[in-house]
């Protein structure tokens, strides 16, 4: 996979890189994902690096046979992959962690994670104020 990483850089050298992001806009996501020390009720640390190490094979599979006019989009495809697959192990209190997950290329980066946040925090006020009004 590497390989075929450097290859396509060399190839296009100069013409415009596509980078594709992965994450979760949440302001408090790394500290969720680094924090091995903490148990939690649903979900695990490192959920993000933990796929990415367990579906390496798979990752690379997926991107081995990929032509290179493709592997923008194959890129885009394996994101995406990783993005469903961390979703399932999540650490889930109000869902907003897991509703703030995204998966896009660099140059839309700020759009994507602004849209992101506002959908995972609308959802996570929400359940907020649902479990208050049961509480009463």
């Amino acid at each position: 996979m590497l390989d075929k990483l450097r290859k396509y850089c060399r190839d296009n050298r100069g013409k415009p890189q596509v980078v594709v992001v992965v994450g979760y806009s949440q302001s408090y996501a790394a500290e969720v994902h680094e924090r091995t020390d903490v148990s939690h009720r649903v979900g695990q640390a490192k959920y993000l690096e933990s796929v990415v190490r367990s579906q390496e094979g798979e990752i690379t599979r997926r991107l081995r046979n990929t032509p290179q006019d493709k592997l923008p989009e194959a890129l885009l495809k394996a994101g995406l992959f990783i993005q469903r697959e961390s979703q399932e192990i999540v650490p889930v209190d109000t869902s907003a962690l897991k509703s703030s997950a995204f998966t896009t290329v660099e140059e839309e980066l700020d759009r994507v994670a602004t849209e992101s946040r506002t959908k995972a925090e609308a959802l996570r006020l929400s359940v907020l104020a649902k479990r208050a009004k049961e509480q009463r």
